[in-house]
């Protein structure tokens, strides 16, 4: 049953919704402020999140807005602007703030820029920078800053897998076919052999008693799913595991 963490702050609203969802064969989890929403977010493993942009102590805009004061403190001159409409999309005024900037970077919550292109189709203005997930999960400050520092340094964009990243893949891994039986254990990282790349090697422990279910293999370079080695299994028996 897939979980759905519902994040709203009017609990008419909420408490519709859960119905809803309930009904149609979803497992509902309402909570009423952001920042319990990002508690139940890193316990709960959602598979989708419905999130009310306008929420008591942070919303949706607020890690942005975080973001933007770290850059800012730290000697990188931030500011936000955001869209609360995009039709009709305000054209005039975006190109006239934006045109001022030194440097514009657009953050998005998907992996293929949607905003940033629908902003050049109505205005013809491009930004430097594209901000995007390709996960869907949602952003932390710390990493908004980090990525917003590598682009102002010039430095090419690393795609490689970082571990919280093959933290998150287990994650899924566990709700698609473990059903919830385990969680991540112990991540390392592993040369890889036969893969062609470098692998994070994440160890899946049950949830109940804490034994290793076995190890789950994942590119660093490319982020493909090897598989689930099981116990016992030898490195050269890696592959029979892998499409059990």
């Amino acid at each position: 049953m897939a979980k759905v963490l519902i994040v709203e702050d009017d609990s008419v609203i909420a408490e519709g919704m859960a119905r809803h969802l309930a009904s149609a064969g979803f497992d509902p989890v309402v909570v009423g402020k952001g920042e319990q929403g990002l508690a139940r977010l890193r316990f709960e493993r959602p598979d989708v999140v419905v999130l009310d942009l306008m929420l008591p102590e942070r919303d949706g805009w607020s890690v942005i807005q975080e973001a933007a004061a770290q850059l800012t403190r730290s000697g990188l001159k931030t500011n936000q602007l955001h869209f609360r409409y995009i039709h009709p999309f305000q054209a005039a005024e975006a190109t006239a703030i934006l045109s001022g900037c030194k440097r514009t970077i657009v953050v998005e919550n998907n992996f293929t820029g949607q905003f940033a292109r629908h902003m050049r189709a109505e205005s013809g203005f491009t930004v430097d920078h594209v901000l995007t997930r390709y996960d869907g999960e949602p952003f932390e400050p710390a990493y908004i800053v980090r990525r917003v520092k590598d682009f102002v340094a010039g430095k090419p964009v690393d795609l490689r897998v970082e571990d919280h990243e093959a933290r998150e893949m287990a994650y899924h891994y566990i709700r698609i076919h473990l059903q919830e039986k385990a969680r991540p254990g112990r991540l390392k990282r592993a040369n890889g052999g036969k893969y062609g790349e470098p692998v994070w090697e994440v160890e899946l422990v049950n949830r109940t008693d804490g034994k290793a279910e076995g190890t789950l293999v994942i590119g660093m370079d490319t982020g493909s799913m090897y598989g689930l080695q099981l116990p016992g299994v030898e490195a050269g028996d890696r592959a029979v595991a892998a499409q059990r």
